[in-house]
């Protein structure tokens, strides 16, 4: 999801391809094919601007679900049916969304003014109802937005830094949120920032039960401001287990990404170490395996598992590759140039991608 995931542009600058068709089945790994293919042009009639979507997903019936935020008028899901066709819009009386996940009963929650606000969105009633006005928190614990949220079997679930206000101490949390709203704390580490260093990112499992967290080492000393810049602190990946047992998995110069299979049983993340980038997997009780080298990021699983997609930069914006897992080589799925970003659907059955070139959308039929 994502994360979050939070999803984000992945390369500078927005390279345009509008009008482009969608690619011939030559272009498209084996198990792969368009389902919807939506311009900018086609995007605008709908009146969604595609510089300001925030999020794309897919529901398991195959329902496009767009959220747009429009600057000073707002934010907006639209939903779109599974050919690309209009359906309805969804007013979020949210100044700015800033996630939103789809189960697979096509319950939709979202994320409103970077993590301060909570709403569940009825697609068949077109209605979005504040359930959440801030996020929950422990006695003497705020938040650190922005915040974000991913699927799990009993419901969805916000997750981010928290930090206590008397020392600063970072705390990665992670609370179920119900239809009414209630939530419920469900997995944390506290006192991280003591025992391994600053938390820089983190992702659940879909369950809750475990979660990844990319600890970065503290300086050692400090020291007058050099000529030139040391370089900075290597990173961790380490698992944390809900009983609050730990596990390095990982260590490199950078780690990000990170991304679990459906069921938790193994996980993929980027790791650098020098000039050398890879795509790596692991798990629980399997040592940490090369999967490609190259400028690979923001791997997710589809298909049961069987499928992973995995972005790239390129000097033009972003590719998107898939692969047989764990056992297969790296396909292109052919896009127009640009920036881009990319989702699955709960079941894993659907890819969303989207840039300011438009959105598309592919079935995934075999991994």
């Amino acid at each position: 999801m994502t994360p979050r995931s939070a999803l984000v542009w992945a390369a500078a600058g927005w390279l345009t391809a509008a009008g482009a068709s969608a690619p011939a089945a030559a272009g498209l790994p084996k198990g792969f094919e368009v389902a919807a293919s939506l311009t900018k042009e086609r995007l605008e009639s709908f009146g969604i601007n595609p510089v300001y979507i925030v999020a794309v997903r897919l529901a398991d019936d195959g329902r496009i679900l767009v959220a747009e935020h429009r600057p000073g008028a707002g934010s907006v899901l639209h939903v779109l049916r599974p050919d690309g066709g209009y359906e309805s819009k969804i007013d979020v009386p949210s100044p700015q969304l800033a996630d939103f996940t789809v189960d697979e009963q096509s319950r939709v929650f979202l994320v409103g003014s970077l993590g301060t606000r909570f709403y569940w969105a009825d697609l068949e009633a077109r209605k979005a109802t504040l359930v959440l006005s801030s996020l929950p928190h422990r006695s003497g614990f705020r938040a650190l937005p922005p915040v974000s949220v991913t699927r799990t079997p009993d419901g969805p679930a916000v997750y981010g830094i928290f930090y206590e206000s008397k020392d600063a101490t970072q705390d990665v949390g992670f609370a179920r949120i119900g239809e009414d709203g209630a939530a419920a704390a469900a997995l944390s580490t506290r006192g991280w920032e003591s025992r391994f260093g600053q938390a820089v990112s983190y992702m659940p499992d879909s369950r809750l039960e475990a979660a990844l967290v990319v600890a970065q080492e503290p300086l050692k000393t400090k020291q007058a401001a050099p000529a030139t810049p040391a370089p900075a602190p290597p990173q961790r990946l380490i698992l944390v287990e809900r009983s609050g047992q730990t596990k390095d998995i990982d260590a490199g110069d950078e780690i990000f990404g990170a991304a679990w299979s459906p069921g938790g049983s193994s996980f993929a993340y980027t790791r650098r170490r020098g000039e050398r980038q890879e795509l790596v997997a692991a798990s629980r009780t399997m040592a940490p395996f090369v999967l490609a080298t190259g400028g690979y990021f923001g791997a997710a699983f589809a298909n049961g598992g069987k499928a992973l997609v995995v972005s790239a930069r390129e000097p033009k914006g972003v590719s998107l590759w898939a692969m047989r897992y764990p056992a297969g080589s790296l396909e292109r799925i052919a896009l127009p140039e640009g920036p881009c970003v990319f989702t699955t659907g709960p079941s894993g059955k659907g890819i969303a991608v989207w840039g300011p070139w438009g959105v598309r959308t592919f079935k995934v039929t075999s991994g």
